[in-house]
């Protein structure tokens, strides 16, 4: 997956991947922030899901690892997944917006907060609407960010 995604944006395309288990959002996502490095681009995760994803193996009740790939991108987590890419982290905190969560355990609750994810759970959603949470979300975008 990685490979794959990485070696279609560097012939200018825009990959598009689609399907529902939570390891392809490592590789793919590795893939996009090694061309934005190499590119001088800024780079933006919208991660649109009912779950943070960003359980350790340290907190995790289930002890699975699709419950842990944004933890992995922001370098949290067993090696093989970190370094994917060879540089870890791909991805800093601050480049992920996570949308539309409304379950989350206890210890990665402390890791959200301790690590400074920026979350629009569905409370702030239902509360502000999505429009206004896509559009905060979103703040900061521009021409030079990758989305």
């Amino acid at each position: 997956v990685m490979d794959a995604m990485y070696a279609q944006l560097q012939q200018g395309r825009l990959p598009i991947l689609l399907g529902g288990d939570h390891c392809l959002g490592v590789g793919s996502i590795t893939a996009v922030a090694r061309w934005c490095r190499e590119n001088g681009k800024k780079l933006r995760v919208l991660w649109l899901d009912a779950h943070a994803d960003f359980n350790t193996s340290e907190v995790t009740p289930s002890g699975n690892v699709h419950g842990m790939p944004v933890a992995c991108l922001c370098g949290l987590g067993p090696q093989p997944l970190t370094h994917l890419g060879g540089d870890a982290p791909a991805l800093q905190p601050s480049q992920i917006r996570q949308i539309g969560i409304r379950s989350v355990d206890q210890g990665e609750k402390r890791l959200i907060k301790e690590y400074g994810l920026d979350v629009y759970d569905m409370r702030y959603i239902d509360e502000i609407g999505m429009k206004r949470a896509m559009e905060e979300a979103l703040e900061g975008v521009d021409a030079d960010t990758h989305v």
